[in-house]
């Protein structure tokens, strides 16, 4: 833990260098961090904080920049909880009081993007644990059908399946009459169970049609959850670097890739920096916090950005957002 003296300076560093995005000399911290001492004081425990690895000094006659470390540091003990203003406050309650829960996972990554001025994301929850809704068969050829799961959250799910024989419209309409039974209100494993043990007095062809949708369901389970990006076009503002910005737009494309970098965050509200982060080396943080859809599952949401953010003001927004995703699907 750094002393008192040390941290106020810290602190005072990391507020200058994300409002003005200009290396802090010792004098602006002096005036800001109203602490009775002179510059030269100050810059002697600058340099004890950079000898720790807190601040960098780009040039010897700049001033200094936090580093990952001073952030994680500022998060950790020194950024208190936010308080968001009323007309931002009133924003998000009018939004998630009129949102459509069909566009709701994209419009709130939208606003969330448009209120922190940093590329937002949210995560939905994928089919696991969400209940179902409908359950469609379309014949599409001969012998493939198609196989769509709606879900109460809104989630769709469209697979083709191969089937051993042309089958008729009517055997469709059974075979779908028959999965509804099984899986309508119910969550994808529930369904599964029952569509094995849904009564046998029916065709051989239709028995063969629901054991082939209730197994593309199942897969389904294990499918990738969809993405919902807000706020892209801000990268160019963001990132100056060129060479960093192509590396973050392959980032954001590769949906695995970033599945992986929420995913790891854990529950709740987490905050990573840097080499905190799986493709750690660049300069990066992400702020996330998770949401109840109200069937049992998670998504998540969050911003993706550079170390030199608000951390207060971000995290109070995604943690706003997030409660009202969560109230609206819990309701």
């Amino acid at each position: 833990m750094l002393d008192d003296r040390k941290a106020a300076i810290l602190g005072a560093l990391v507020h200058a260098f994300v409002d003005g995005g200009e290396p802090v000399s010792s004098a602006a911290i002096a005036r800001v961090a109203n602490l009775g001492v002179s510059s030269a004081t100050i810059r002697n425990e600058l340099v004890k904080l950079e000898q720790d690895g807190y601040v960098v000094q780009p040039h010897t006659s700049a001033g200094r920049v936090p580093t990952a470390a001073a952030y994680r540091y500022y998060v950790q003990h020194l950024a208190g909880p936010a308080r968001l203003r009323r007309a931002v406050r009133s924003r998000i309650e009018r939004f998630f009081a009129e949102a459509h829960l069909r566009d709701l996972f994209q419009e709130a990554s939208d606003l969330l993007a448009d209120l922190s001025h940093l590329p937002a994301v949210v995560v939905g929850p994928g089919l696991g644990s969400d209940v179902l809704k409908d359950v469609h068969l379309f014949q599409v050829s001969p012998k493939v059908v198609k196989v769509v799961l709606v879900t109460e959250s809104g989630n769709v799910s469209q697979n083709f399946a191969p089937v051993a024989r042309s089958v008729s419209s009517h055997e469709i309409d059974a075979a779908e009459r028959l999965l509804a039974q099984a899986f309508v209100g119910r969550d994808v494993s529930e369904g599964v169970d029952a569509a094995a043990e849904l009564p046998d007095a029916r065709s051989a062809d239709v028995r063969s049609l629901v054991r082939v949708a209730a197994g593309v369901a199942q897969k389904s389970k294990q499918s990738v959850r969809k993405l919902y990006y807000g706020g892209t076009s801000q990268l160019t503002n963001l990132w100056g670097n060129l060479a960093e910005l192509h590396w973050l737009l392959e980032f954001l494309e590769a949906e695995d890739a970033v599945l992986e970098v929420l995913d790891e965050t854990g529950d709740g509200t987490t905050v990573r920096i840097g080499d905190e982060l799986p493709v750690g080396g660049t300069d990066l943080a992400v702020v996330t916090t998770t949401f109840e859809t109200g069937y049992e599952g998670t998504g998540r949401v969050g911003v993706i950005g550079p170390m030199r953010m608000d951390y207060r003001r971000t995290i109070r927004l995604v943690e706003e957002v997030g409660e009202g995703l969560g109230e609206s699907l819990g309701d």
